[in-house]
């Protein structure tokens, strides 16, 4: 089952768990800074081919991915 939501969401459709993690797509310029949000799982890395239709995030305790309404397929 596909999740979608129009922002963030605060709690895991799939297991209600708090623990929601941004993808972040493309060509990554490495910092200090994003290290530390990658570690401390704020982000996940989400790749460099963006097919257009891939998951904005994802639940770190179920790996439930949900997806930016209106990325519904048609």
């Amino acid at each position: 089952m596909k999740h979608y939501s129009p922002d963030k969401p605060t709690k895991c459709p799939e297991c209600g768990s708090s623990r929601i993690i941004t993808y972040l797509y493309g060509e990554a310029a490495y910092s200090e800074e994003m290290m530390e949000d990658i570690t401390s799982g704020k982000v996940i890395l989400g790749g460099f081919c963006i097919t257009g239709y891939d998951p904005d995030w994802e639940c770190l305790d179920c790996k439930a991915e949900i997806f930016r309404q209106g990325k519904e397929e048609n």
